[in-house]
């Protein structure tokens, strides 16, 4: 059965039909109700650029002394860092999207033992890199052999970190060997 005449919203009014008539005003003439549109210039960048994430990343790796650690663990991993920035490796990860976690992370509680949560420099272990893609690096584990390390979810717990957010001499299984 049909209604030829029947309103639904003859009795409450159509929804937005005070509004018709803003709808169609080019939004210069809308009354300024929170002030003017900022200049996009004047915004600030929402993500760093990977040229000042690795002048950062340097700066925190550089501060940390490599005799700082209780292991050899500690002190193969910031060399391993350094020689990472020299040769131009974590510019290369950067510009490719790869993470503090992606290259430096450790687990705090274990970071010689769990292979899991260690990101790229720690897991080098005195080796060199051969190359860097967006999603692996491939490492020379010498003898002709070679390791990919693939970029993944090195933080699945959610309590892996970059290297200098730790403080070595508080942790008690530095390179435990367990």
């Amino acid at each position: 059965m049909t209604f030829p005449n029947f309103d639904p919203w003859a009795a409450i009014g159509r929804p937005g039909a005070d509004m018709e008539g803003a709808r169609r005003q080019p939004p210069e003439s809308m009354p300024d109700r929170c002030g003017p549109l900022p200049n996009a210039s004047a915004l600030p960048a929402t993500q760093p650029s990977h040229e000042a994430l690795v002048a950062d990343w340097r700066a925190r790796i550089m501060a940390l002394r490599i005799d700082d650690g209780p292991s050899a663990f500690w002190d193969q991993a910031l060399v391993d860092a350094r020689q990472a920035f020299l040769q131009g490796w974590v510019r290369q990860a950067a510009a490719l999207g790869w993470s503090a976690v992606d290259l430096f992370s450790i687990l705090p509680m274990a970071p010689a033992d769990r292979l899991d949560c260690m990101g790229l420099v720690p897991l080098l272990r005195g080796r060199a890199i051969l190359a860097v893609t967006d999603d692996a690096a491939l490492i020379d584990a010498g003898g002709g052999a070679r390791l990919t390390f693939r970029r993944a979810d090195h933080d699945a717990y959610g309590m892996a970190i970059p290297m200098w957010k730790t403080t070595p001499h508080a942790q008690y299984t530095w390179g435990s060997g367990r």
